[in-house]
């Protein structure tokens, strides 16, 4: 009985797992086939889709495509045109073209009242503090006088300088070189001898002479027929004398000697049975030749005062000959001509400036060719006016403590003195600094840093230089780099992928522009930025040139913040309390010497 009911146990037992078996089947049936039919619906939705029809002025063949050829193109034609349409005919070329035309002259000089001012202070600055001259010591009633500042008109022509520059054609040859390779297969064999000679075309298969008569030849594999001899080079890739002592004697390739003949000799023992495949390889070499022009005119080409006017072909047509190629060009130098305004030419203006007059206003009263011709220039003039007073007053206006007691007073920085000083030093750091060939101030050079993929050097490290073991790997240009920035000499233009391979770019390279001095660098950055709104070009192609005279002249100084330049200033300039003891005993020395009166 126990028996009987664990059979019917199982059975139930096996039936239950069977069915559930069969429904899981149909569920992973119904999946399969669900997948499938969303499979296939996504890609009808992937090949049903029309850009145009989701996304408002959809084009495939954008205008913008005119610009870009490739990486194979070789010029910008069309962007050039284009640029060179919106320059002549747009709004905003038309505007910046005027203004470079008809812009106000603004033209500083030495006897300016502010430099003038300036340099009077600096002359006697030892006689300030010391107080040794009746100018600055005696009290006595005076007149009490002030300065009042009139205005004044002059005309002026201005001056026109012609310049030019050049653009030259250089050639670039790069060299190609390609191989193709010809294949024959021969078989030669021969019976009851020691040896057989085969002279065969390999053009067409032909033979000229095989020895003994007996023996068999066979070549697969031809020649075409256009071959250049001079190219042809041949070696034998496989040899096979089937186990026997059998030697190549002579052989000779296709040549420019042997024409399209393959000649050869074996010898063995008794029986020859050879097969041998010869590589014939036609090694052909190409050269494709490009322009590269080199020229000088970005200071001219950026200078607002300088207009351009003309081009000329000073080198015509002409055939010449690099790395053994022959190049003809119409034109191998340009020479580009422009007429820039400098100075200032003859009229009534020199006489207020002798004046001390302060240019503070410039309009163009006449043009000719869209040009002007002749400017009115506003001056303010100083003038003195002196009136009767019975103020007591000593020298310049300022109290002087004549017993040598100097030190009682608490003295705080002033940032003014700062700000005055750099403005001088801005003016004599830019007569150092300027170049009267390329009539420019303030020029820098361009510096490159690179940075390495990741586990090399980085050269463009701005913290830890001289520390980083692969530091020691840049180049000194890079350490020059370093060194300027330590200074707070540069100005970064921009980074840029220097790698061969764009896509991903693995190496990049930071460009700077570096001054000669702190004073340009702030004068070039603020200046440039702020006030002529000029910028220094992009990271490829940087311009670091200097400012014209023009452009300085036109630049504020007074807006100009001098702040890092504040520090090297207050360095040079004595403390206080050195200031204070100075003065104390040289007061006293001429008291005591009775040159000071108590």
């Amino acid at each position: 009985m126990r028996s009987r009911i664990l059979a019917m146990t199982c059975m139930l037992f096996l039936h239950s797992v069977y069915a559930n078996t069969e429904d899981m089947q149909k569920i992973m049936d119904e999946t399969v086939k669900q997948s499938s039919s969303l499979k296939q619906k996504s890609y009808q939705a992937l090949n049903n889709f029309k850009p145009k029809d989701e996304f408002a002025h959809y084009s495939d063949t954008p205008s913008q495509t005119q610009y870009y050829g490739g990486i194979m193109q070789k010029g910008t034609s069309h962007l050039d045109q284009d640029v060179d349409t919106e320059r002549t005919q747009g709004e905003s070329g038309k505007m910046i073209t005027d203004s470079i035309h008809h812009h106000p002259r603004i033209v500083i000089t030495s006897t300016d009242p502010g430099i003038l001012h300036s340099q009077l202070i600096a002359d006697n600055a030892e006689d300030i503090v010391r107080g040794t001259t009746n100018r600055y010591v005696n009290c006595k009633a005076e007149q009490v006088c002030k300065t009042d500042y009139l205005q004044k008109s002059c005309e002026e022509s201005p001056q026109e300088i012609h310049q030019s520059c050049k653009k030259t054609l250089n050639i670039d040859v790069i060299s190609h070189e390609s191989s193709t390779h010809y294949p024959l297969k021969i078989h030669v064999s021969t019976k009851d001898h020691n040896y057989v000679g085969v002279a065969v075309n390999v053009l067409n298969g032909s033979i000229s002479y095989i020895g003994p008569h007996d023996a068999s030849f066979h070549l697969e594999g031809r020649l075409p027929n256009n071959l250049n001899c001079h190219t042809l080079q041949s070696a034998i890739t496989v040899f096979d004398a089937h186990g026997r002592n059998t030697q190549i004697d002579t052989i000779s390739y296709p040549s420019c000697s042997t024409g399209t003949m393959l000649n050869f000799h074996f010898s063995g023992k008794n029986t020859i049975n050879v097969d041998m495949q010869i590589d014939v390889v036609s090694k052909v070499t190409t050269y494709e030749v490009q322009d590269r022009w080199v020229q000088d005119c970005d200071g001219l080409l950026h200078e607002s005062s300088c207009t351009f006017k003309s081009k000329v072909c000073v080198q015509p047509k002409e055939t010449r000959t690099f790395q053994g190629v022959q190049v003809s060009r119409d034109c191998w130098q340009e020479r580009y001509d422009y007429v820039c305004h400098a100075g200032s030419g003859d009229g009534n203006c020199k006489v207020l400036q002798s004046q001390g007059c302060e240019q503070i206003n410039s309009m163009c009263k006449s043009q000719k060719n869209n040009e002007c011709v002749l400017y009115q220039q506003t001056y303010q003039c100083p003038t003195q006016i002196c009136s009767p007073s019975s103020n007591i007053s000593c020298g310049d206006g300022s109290n002087y403590c004549l017993d040598g007691d100097c030190i009682s007073h608490q003295y705080s920085q002033s940032q003014d003195f700062a700000k005055g000083a750099s403005s001088l030093s801005a003016l004599a750091d830019a007569s150092k600094q300027f170049d009267p060939a390329a009539m420019l101030i303030f020029s820098g050079h361009q510096i490159e840093c690179s940075e390495k993929p990741v586990g090399f050097s980085n050269c463009c490290a701005e913290n830890g230089w001289g520390q980083d073991a692969g530091l020691a790997h840049c180049s000194d240009q890079e350490k020059k780099l370093h060194e300027a920035r330590e200074k707070n000499l540069v100005i970064k233009v921009g980074r840029y992928c220097s790698g061969s391979d764009p896509f991903p770019c693995l190496e990049h390279s930071q460009t700077f522009c570096v001054f000669n001095s702190k004073l340009a660098r702030i004068i070039q950055e603020q200046g440039r930025n702020g006030q002529l709104h000029l910028n220094f070009g992009s990271a490829k192609v940087p311009n670091c040139s200097g400012l014209t005279p023009a452009q300085l002249q036109s630049i504020d100084l007074s807006k100009i913040d001098f702040q890092d330049f504040y520090a090297d200033i207050h360095a040079k300039t004595p403390d206080i309390n050195q200031i204070q003891s100075m003065i104390s005993a040289h007061i006293k020395d001429y008291q005591d010497a009775g040159q000071v009166n108590e």
